[in-house]
């Protein structure tokens, strides 16, 4: 799953983004997770970090552009309420 999100970062753009997406994936058999950030509108891939955690979701929102932090109207998140919510 890294590898494919790596070749889409390379081909990524600063297109605005209405709504964005936050959900934690299982990436291996276990308790291994990965944090996906999402642009729902246009059904890709923006980034993701190898954790579980509140701050990594924050994080992923710092890679955007201010532009297109700016044209977010809302973001959708599905993650699990029992995560680690270390700020």
């Amino acid at each position: 799953m890294v590898s494919a999100v790596e070749r889409g970062m390379l081909r990524r753009t600063a297109d605005s983004i209405d709504y964005s997406g936050i959900d934690e994936k299982r990436s291996q058999k276990g308790h291994s997770y990965v944090t996906i950030l999402t642009d729902i509108g246009n059904s890709r891939v923006l980034d993701l970090v190898k954790e579980r955690k509140l701050a990594a979701a924050k994080n992923l929102m710092e890679t955007l552009s201010p532009k297109q932090r700016q044209s977010v109207k809302a973001v959708d998140m599905d993650m699990d309420m029992d995560m680690d919510m270390d700020m």
